[in-house]
């Protein structure tokens, strides 16, 4: 019997190709990447367990777990805020099912499951990233509502999605479901063509 294996593929890679799009402008307004070799699992506190897990991701990772809406970093990891005792954890360089191994410690104080293979992430940035995003999406993204480090649970496009702002640029991370990735694309090209896209090789 001959060996098959399956190589994970990224639900972007017919769709996103390196270029320029959108109008002719001296500079793209808008860059365009995928985010990937990260993974990711969500982490849902055990009732009653939140300031012990607090503490033992400040012994473990070094950092606050946020309990608003922000991002904070440690090291190779990340912790996003996506509702009340819950977190979106991301790990570069993590392969899928690579990522719980890390966080094996947390287990008794809780619920962690592995999501790496179920979004895809895209950041979006440049000078004209915020009208793009604009265009479909519910919440004020002006630097003074919306900073660096801040998260949201949105939709963009009637999509859902997570989406943090990565830095002052401004650049944003936004995670949505791989089944909606292609959605999410033909949408966020519709919306930054205006201003002149660049697709670049993911990150």
């Amino acid at each position: 019997m001959s060996d098959i294996s399956l190589a994970a593929r990224s639900p972007l890679a017919l769709l996103m190709k390196p270029g320029m799009f959108g109008a002719t402008v001296p500079q793209p307004g808008v860059t365009v990447c995928e985010v990937s070799g990260t993974g990711l699992a969500s982490m849902i506190a055990r009732k009653g367990c939140t300031p012990a897990l607090v503490a033992a991701v400040r012994e473990r990772f070094k950092c606050e777990l946020p309990l608003l809406p922000r991002r904070v970093e440690a090291a190779e990891f990340a912790f996003v805020w996506t509702g009340h005792e819950q977190w979106l954890v991301s790990g570069r360089d993590q392969s899928a099912g690579a990522i719980e191994q890390p966080l094996d410690a947390l287990r008794r104080l809780a619920a962690i499951c592995d999501l790496s293979d179920s979004r895809a992430i895209v950041r979006v940035s440049g000078p004209q990233a915020r009208r793009t995003l604009a265009k479909g999406i519910a919440i004020d993204l002006h630097p003074r509502a919306f900073k660096t480090g801040d998260c949201a649970v949105t939709m963009i496009g009637h999509i859902g999605a997570v989406l943090w702002q990565v830095d002052d640029m401004p650049s944003y991370d936004i995670a949505v479901f791989r089944s909606l990735a292609g959605s999410f694309w033909h949408w966020l090209t519709e919306s930054a063509a205006q201003y002149g896209y660049h697709v670049t090789d993911g990150l």
